[in-house]
């Protein structure tokens, strides 16, 4: 009985529920993304190509980031959206050529970086705010 009573401590004191780290969280990726072009608050012609700029990366170091995009949204509503994905790296910057719509003037657009980590994250950055002008022979570039 006397070494029946320490066992029976011992399997009691394993068996308790306490915190326990997921195996899988110390591969997770620590991500940032921004909007590099456009600037914020820019003015910018509808019916046009423009340049984002895209810039992405896992702050841990280990190389987790393997996909970024953007989208862009009108009054909360997504109007466009890309993604690329790629082999797990630290960092990535990337331009990509979005034709903005021909929308009436003072349409305001929202465009969010996109980032992706190699265990499913994903994180949406901050909107970049573009104030749209619809295009018309007045306006020197727009011919």
């Amino acid at each position: 009985m006397r070494r029946l009573i320490p066992a029976l401590l011992l399997l009691c004191a394993c068996a308790q529920d306490r915190p326990r780290p997921e195996p899988f969280d110390a591969e997770r990726a620590d991500l940032f993304v921004e909007v590099r072009k456009p600037v914020n608050n820019a003015t910018i012609f509808g019916a046009r190509p423009l340049d984002i700029e895209i810039f992405a990366t896992d702050l841990s170091g280990r190389g987790r980031l393997n996909g970024h995009g953007y989208v862009v949204r009108r009054g909360g509503v997504k109007v466009d959206s890309i993604v690329r994905r790629f082999n797990p790296r630290t960092d990535s910057l990337r331009t990509f050529t979005y034709t903005v719509p021909d929308l009436p003037t003072n349409t305001q657009l929202d465009i969010h970086g996109l980032a992706f980590g190699a265990g499913g994250e994903l994180l949406e950055g901050p909107p970049t705010m573009l104030v749209v002008v619809k295009c018309s022979p007045t306006f020197p570039g727009c011919q």
